[in-house]
C-alpha cells in the first residue's frame, strides 16, 4: 500500500518544511532503526496532521518528566511519526523508553473523521451542517478510514469518491479537531504504558519488547489488564484537555465551540478510534464468529468503548461535574453513534443497541471477572516498575 501523490505520500503539497519539525531524539532513533524512518520533514498536511499532535504529546510528555519509581527518575521519553503507511502505535523500551505512531494512522483517522463530519445529523451544532449531502456518504465505497490509500500507483485515488470531505469548512476543520483528539489518546494511552511502569513489567515478567497497539497473537491475559488501564487514562486526559480553553490541536477558529460540544467530540472520538481499531483489526464484524479474548492482549471493542466511556464520565466528576451531567453528555454522544451507525453498515458496531446492549454487558462483566482476578498478582508485581507523582 502506498499513499496519494506521484511521490507515493499523501501531502497537499511536496514543499516539505523543517522548521515545523521537532527534534528526533536517539532513543526513538535506536528503537525504530529496524521498523522505519522517523519524520523529519512536512508537508502541509503534515503539518496539520501531525505536528500539533507532536506538541501535545512532547507537552504531557514534560509534565511527568519528573515522577519517580522508587529512587529513580522517569527521565528521557521520545515520540515520534514514522514515515510508514501502517495504522499501528506502540512504545518500548531499548534503554529509555520511546513511544512511536505511523502516519498511516493519521491519514486513517483523518479520512475516517472527515467522513463522519460529512453527515448531516452528526454533531450538527458544529458550522452549518445543512450543507453536507448524505448521499455522499452513501456512495462512498472506501471503508472509513482507507480514502488516502491505495493499492498501487496503476491504481489512481478518485478525490470526488474516494475521499469524503465535509462541505463546510468549520466541520472540515472540526474534522482536524477529532483527529487531534485521536492521535492524543492515542499517544496518551503509550504515555501510561510508560507511566504505570507497564513497560518494564512486561519485558521483565513476559519478555515481550514493546507494546503494541495492534493485537501480536500474545495469550497472557495480564496484557489484556494493563491496555484496559491505558485506556482509562488516555480517555481521563482527553477529557481533561477538552476542558480547558486552549489545545494545541484545536484550530483556532473553534475556539468559540463551547466545552459541552467539546466534551461530547471527546467520547464520540473514543468511540470512532475504538471502532477503528475493531475494524482495521477485523474485529466484531460478525460478532459471534469470531472470539475475542483468543489473543488475550487487547479487551474487545464493545467492552473497551464501554470502560472508555466509563472513564470518562469519571474524569468529568473528578472536574467538578455533577454525575447528572457526565451522563447526559455521553448519553448525547451515543445519540450522535446512532447516527454514525445508521449512515453505513461499516458503523454498525456503534449503534446503541449493540455498543451498549446486553452483549457488550457480556463483555465488560468477562474483563471485570479477569481483571478480578489477575490484578492483585499483576499489581504485585508491577509495583516496583510503577511511576508516581513526587
Amino acid at each position: 500500500m502506498t499513499f496519494v501523490t506521484t511521490n507515493g505520500r499523501a501531502t497537499l503539497t511536496d514543499i516539505s518544511s523543517r522548521d515545523f519539525a521537532p527534534p528526533i531524539g536517539q532513543t526513538v532513533r535506536d528503537f525504530v532503526k529496524d521498523i522505519g524512518d522517523p519524520y523529519i520533514e512536512y508537508g502541509k498536511l503534515e503539518q496539520l496532521l501531525l505536528v500539533p499532535s507532536l506538541i501535545a504529546a512532547r507537552g504531557r510528555l514534560l509534565s511527568i518528566k519528573q515522577w519517580r519509581c522508587q529512587d529513580r527518575v522517569l527521565g528521557h521519553v521520545d515520540c515520534c511519526f514514522l514515515h510508514s503507511e501502517k495504522m499501528e502505535a506502540l512504545t518500548g523500551r531499548p534503554d529509555n523508553y520511546a513511544i512511536y505512531a505511523c502516519d498511516g494512522l493519521a491519514y486513517g483517522l483523518i479520512d475516517l473523521m472527515s467522513l463522519c463530519l460529512s453527515m448531516p445529523t452528526v454533531l450538527k451544532e458544529i458550522g452549518n451542517s445543512g450543507l453536507e449531502d448524505i448521499e455522499r456518504v452513501y456512495v462512498r465505497t472506501k471503508p472509513a478510514g482507507y480514502g488516502f490509500f491505495r493499492q498501487s500507483e496503476d491504481s489512481p485515488i478518485d478525490f470526488s469518491k474516494d475521499i469524503t470531505a465535509p462541505k463546510c469548512s468549520t466541520r472540515s476543520l472540526a474534522a482536524l479537531y477529532l483527529t487531534g483528539i485521536s492521535l492524543d489518546l492515542v499517544f496518551c494511552h503509550e504515555m501510561a504504558h510508560v507511566m504505570y511502569g507497564h513497560v518494564d513489567f512486561v519485558a521483565s515478567t513476559l519478555g515481550v519488547r514493546a507494546l503494541f497497539e495492534q493485537p501480536k497473537g500474545d495469550s497472557d491475559l495480564r496484557l489484556m489488564v494493563l491496555e484496559a488501564e491505558a485506556d482509562r487514562y488516555g480517555m481521563m486526559a482527553a477529557i481533561e484537555a477538552a476542558v480547558r480553553p486552549n489545545s494545541p490541536y484545536l484550530p483556532f477558529a473553534l475556539r468559540q465551540l463551547s466545552i459541552w460540544t467539546r466534551v461530547k467530540a471527546v467520547f464520540v472520538t473514543a468511540a470512532l478510534l475504538t471502532w477503528f481499531w475493531a475494524f482495521h483489526q477485523k474485529i466484531d464484524r460478525e460478532i459471534n464468529h469470531f472470539d475475542p479474548y483468543a489473543s488475550g492482549s487487547h479487551p474487545p471493542p464493545l467492552a473497551r468503548l464501554h470502560l472508555t466511556f466509563k472513564a470518562g464520565r469519571l474524569a468529568l466528576e473528578r472536574l467538578g461535574w455533577s454525575r447528572e451531567h457526565a451522563n447526559r453528555v455521553s448519553l448525547e454522544a451515543m445519540e450522535e453513534l446512532e447516527e454514525i451507525g445508521k449512515a453505513k453498515k461499516w458503523f454498525e458496531i456503534l449503534l446503541p443497541d449493540r455498543s451498549f446492549g446486553l452483549k457488550a454487558m457480556e463483555f465488560v462483566d468477562t474483563v471485570n471477572k479477569i481483571a478480578n482476578d489477575l490484578i492483585p498478582d499483576v499489581n504485585q508485581a508491577i509495583e516496583k516498575f510503577r511511576f508516581f507523582p513526587p
